[in-house]
């Protein structure tokens, strides 16, 4: 396996990148967490003209992630404006509408303060908002004394009022988020000093269960031994240098099989899927190496494939397109948006 790199766009602090679809057709966004005033870029799938970008916005930062929304086929729902020095904080839920004529319009959907994560969880005919904020105050960047939480509530379909309620509590850098489908179930994996949570419904309720104990800061899932089970692959602690995989024993207990043998600093992104048709997790990390790499099981072990060095991920993503397989990454280390194509 090998990545042909593509430099996308120069992005100060590039953070978030995600693949949508706007009316029926594919595109790749890209968003920094700059505190100053960055854009946000938005391309048509398949990038063959980088001079063809939409500008999302050009006057926010402190984007944390982007995702499609779930009623509506031209929106997206953003992170903006969350800043680990700015107390009081100004965190906030916008969404995005793309116009016909290719311009975007950015509205406030909700401010929950040190908001940074968030997520969706369809149940029959109900849309539930998943929202995790990182702490719950900072009196500086430093500052972990308050606990991140969990908020929950029903998404209306019109964008108006969501009414949040508190699902926990307790979770001192809650930074991990992961969200998954197992047997056409919505799921959603969280990850702070207090481990791995799991949130599903189950006959019309929102239930929370503890997966796994320690200090996690990212998490992601895969079966890629093809075993039946998802394995899950950590970063630790929070911002950590560990990146480790999880198989579920016979008691359905996940143990550690394995562990990254590079030396490693400020891991920060992992995500579960296939390139070239093989089950994968791809991680990235931002300091030392800064690399990206995919991992597959190969003759009966773990197998790595360094796709990239320097760029440093924040967030990445992969993308499937007639055939081919990418993925996109926000290079926060070298303040680019990237993409790269996987072959043989």
């Amino acid at each position: 396996m090998k990545a042909e790199k593509r430099k996308v766009a120069d992005l100060k602090r590039a953070y978030a990148t995600n693949t949508l679809v706007f009316n029926d057709k594919p595109y790749v966004l890209y968003a920094s967490e700059a505190s100053v005033d960055e854009p946000g870029y938005a391309y048509a799938v398949p990038m063959d003209n980088l001079d063809q970008k939409e500008i999302i916005w050009d006057n926010a930062g402190g984007c944390m992630s982007i995702l499609q929304h779930p009623y509506h086929n031209n929106m997206f729902i953003a992170v903006q404006e969350f800043y680990l020095k700015q107390t009081p904080s100004k965190a906030k839920l916008v969404t995005g509408l793309r116009k016909d004529d290719g311009s975007w319009e950015i509205k406030d959907l909700l401010h929950l303060p040190f908001l940074h994560r968030f997520g969706i969880l369809k149940d029959d005919d109900k849309v539930y908002l998943v929202a995790c904020t990182i702490a719950q105050d900072k009196k500086d960047k430093e500052d972990w004394s308050r606990p991140g939480e969990v908020w929950v509530g029903e998404l209306p379909e019109d964008n108006s009022e969501v009414k949040l309620s508190l699902l926990k509590t307790g979770l001192y850098r809650n930074h991990g988020f992961y969200s998954n489908k197992e047997n056409g179930r919505d799921v959603i994996y969280i990850g702070s000093d207090s481990g791995i949570h799991r949130i599903f419904c189950d006959n019309g309720q929102l239930h929370l269960e503890k997966v796994l104990d320690g200090k996690i800061g990212e998490v992601a899932l895969q079966d890629i031994d093809m075993d039946g089970k998802l394995e899950m692959m950590t970063i630790e602690p929070f911002h950590g240098n560990q990146i480790c995989i999880y198989h579920l024993d016979e008691n359905n207990v996940y143990q550690k099989v394995w562990t990254y043998e590079n030396q490693i600093d400020f891991a920060h992104t992992l995500s579960g899927d296939t390139l070239l048709g093989k089950p994968c997790f791809v991680a990235g990390v931002r300091r030392m190496a800064a690399e990206c790499f995919a991992v597959t099981y190969e003759y009966g072990q773990y197998a790595v494939t360094v796709l990239d060095t320097e760029g440093g991920p924040a967030n990445l993503c992969v993308i499937h397109y007639e055939n081919e397989d990418y993925i996109s990454c926000a290079n926060h280390t070298k303040n680019e948006c990237a993409l790269y194509k996987i072959g043989e």
